[in-house]
């Protein structure tokens, strides 16, 4: 082989060498790429389970709850997902008073208006 051939293979060598390096700079920006995205769909999807773990079971989550919700892996989310109870939906005003008063509330403002009424029409 003579200095050109050399010089020649050299070159080319070089170049070779370029291309693989910038097919690997390539392929991990393909990468990170794909991998941002792995993660975004993973926090979509998690929040999606977060939202409805809170509306299966009438709830509303703290911040602080829905970030610790979010770092968990996956296998500890679904534990604390299973360890989450239903909340009871608030009542109506006035359902979480006593209504069964034996007659004592309604019935003495009843016996004046009898006795009024009995009176008229007797």
């Amino acid at each position: 082989m003579d200095l050109q051939e050399a010089q020649a293979k050299i070159k080319e060598l070089e170049q070779s060498e370029a291309q693989a390096k910038q097919a690997a700079i390539d392929a991990k920006a393909e990468a990170d790429a794909a991998k941002n995205e792995l993660h975004e769909a993973q926090a979509a999807n998690r929040q999606t389970a977060i939202d409805k773990l809170a509306a299966d079971n009438n709830r509303e989550f703290t911040e602080a709850q829905v970030n610790a919700f979010k770092a968990m892996d996956e296998a500890g989310f679904q534990a604390a997902a299973s360890l989450v109870t239903p909340q009871a939906p608030k009542l109506p005003d006035g359902l979480d008073q006593e209504q069964a008063t034996s007659g004592r509330q309604g019935a003495e403002g009843l016996d004046a208006k009898f006795n009024e009424w009995s009176k008229d029409n007797a």
